[in-house]
């Protein structure tokens, strides 16, 4: 594994070291130390959790080669960027490594390597080849392919994309990007002979095969380019797989062959009006269950120039996850968010607060509601509030704080309207000497109180970090966290971390 690593690292600086007069490169690297004690209740009362050590290393390199055409002078820009990650846990024993999911050591992750060329045939085709990580305002994804954008005179630009979604089985994945719910571990589990027929009971014993096996992704977008305080994008995207395993032929005909895994389509808008307000929607259609996915409007003005601004938001979140999740046979209901809040700069403090509203409504399958003593369907409400303050950027004394509850109606228990309350508070204290050394003091405390949750009854927990930074050189910062926390149920959780950053750009 480690060898894989050095490979597709001297692959990319061989790449990166393109002859280019006016190139730029960046290199960085990332190391990490962790040393800390977590529970597992998996199997054991509340009271008495399995403590389990962990003593893990990660270590991260990013490599950048930019602007590799400029010497040709052809007008167009092709860069090369790749950011990967090698960890290795210390702590496992080989009684945990057979008991936890892909818990093989050292762990090698490509997170992204693609080549960016940008401005083709006089500025109308931008292309983006390799793994590459798509995100905005209404989707966040991971695929191995090809994206292309087409600049067109007319406002507005196309773009298409197609290739294969990133997963944790994908060769040097990450499960960071997978879709919630989506076991990466079949492939060891049919290795253990665990069986893939889809018919077999319980359902929790089966190994999907075809959750290993490679998954098209496709989709494009439409959006507005080069209008003055106007932005607007429209997306769609669609991932598929194919059923394979055991006793095929018994299958309903419409779960054969490929399936649907999820598609969206969706759609955003920002206007700036009057030079001060700043007035954004979003809306995220979930094609497959025929539901709306994100509802989001929100208003932002500048009441005082720099001084003092105003924000109200609105939005809906549905859960959405992978045909293939877990978490489709639990509870998928959406939730409602509502914000109001202020931020006034007063000296070298901002100050912020305002008022909140959630809104659950509960959609359970009524087995689980049954289980767990509950009702299936309702609404829930918590309200509360936000509210803080922080020292400016740029200068010495780092000085913050903030608080928020959220609570609803005492209710019956097990009822809708039960969802208790929670309150958390922090506060940092820090100071930079000399523009190298600096040092934070961070506190928190925490009540959370859920009716419904055992053991989790007016919780109280208290939290403190102290955190170190020395700047070695321009290139080279060292940072050390000491972090401590504590409840009546786990009476100290000590845990120490250290990071090394290293980065050099050059021509």
């Amino acid at each position: 594994m480690v060898r894989r690593f050095a490979s597709v690292a001297a692959g990319a600086l061989l790449l990166s070291a393109t002859p280019a007069a006016a190139a730029v490169y960046s290199v960085g690297a990332r190391t990490e130390a962790q040393a800390y004690q977590f529970r597992s209740w998996q199997g054991r009362a509340f009271d008495d959790p399995e403590k389990l050590s962990r003593y893990q290393i990660s270590q991260y390199l990013d490599l950048g080669a930019f602007d590799l055409l400029s010497s040709a002078g052809r007008g167009s820009r092709l860069d090369f960027v790749t950011y990967m990650r090698l960890e290795n846990d210390f702590g496992f024993d080989e009684w945990e490594q057979n008991r936890l999911d892909e818990a093989e050591q050292p762990a090698f992750h490509l997170l992204y390597a693609y080549l960016h060329w940008q401005g083709v045939a006089g500025g109308l085709l931008d292309f983006k080849l390799g793994r590459q990580i798509r995100y905005d305002q209404l989707e966040f994804f991971s695929f191995d392919g090809l994206d292309v954008h087409v600049h067109t005179p007319a406002f507005f630009g196309i773009g298409f994309f197609g290739g294969w979604q990133v997963k944790g089985t994908s060769i040097a994945g990450s499960d960071t990007f997978q879709p919630d719910g989506v076991r990466v571990s079949d492939r060891r589990r049919i290795a253990a002979g665990v069986t893939t027929d889809l018919l077999y009971d319980p359902a929790s014993n089966i190994a999907y095969d075809y959750l290993d096996e490679p998954s098209p992704i496709f989709g494009g977008r439409i959006q507005l380019e080069n209008v003055k305080d106007v932005e607007a994008l429209v997306v769609y995207r669609r991932s598929m797989s194919k059923t394979t395993g055991a006793n095929l032929e018994e299958l309903p005909e419409e779960a054969r062959g490929w399936q649907v895994d999820w598609e969206h389509l969706g759609a955003g808008a920002r206007v700036r009006l009057l030079e001060r307000i700043w007035l954004s929607a979003a809306a995220d259609r979930d094609m497959f269950r025929e539901r709306w996915a994100v509802l989001r409007a929100a208003a932002k003005a500048d009441v005082i120039e720099d001084r003092l601004s105003v924000t109200a938001e609105a939005q809906r979140w549905n859960p959405t996850f992978d045909a293939d999740s877990i978490w489709n046979v639990f509870a998928t209901g959406p939730r409602d968010e509502f914000e109001l809040r202020a931020d006034l700069l007063v000296g070298d403090f901002l100050v912020y607060g305002g008022p909140l509203l959630t809104l659950y409504h509960l959609d359970l399958r009524d087995a689980y509601a049954d289980t767990g003593g509950i009702v299936a369907d309702g609404t829930s409400a918590l309200y509360g509030g936000l509210a803080g303050f922080s020292t400016r950027p740029g200068i010495p004394w780092r000085i913050a704080a903030d608080a928020l509850y959220l609570g609803g109606p005492s209710g019956e228990l097990g009822h809708a309207d039960t969802l208790g309350r929670e309150l958390w508070v922090s506060g940092v204290v820090g100071r930079t000497f000399r523009d190298r050394y600096g040092v934070d003091l961070r506190l928190n405390l925490a009540n959370v109180s859920d009716p419904n949750a055992v053991g989790l009854q007016d919780l109280w927990s208290f939290g403190a970090a102290v955190i170190g930074r020395i700047v070695l050189s321009d290139e080279a910062t060292v940072t050390v966290v000491i972090e401590e926390n504590t409840n009546r149920v786990v009476t100290s959780d000590l845990r120490g971390y250290a990071t090394l950053d290293l980065r050099t750009i050059f021509r």
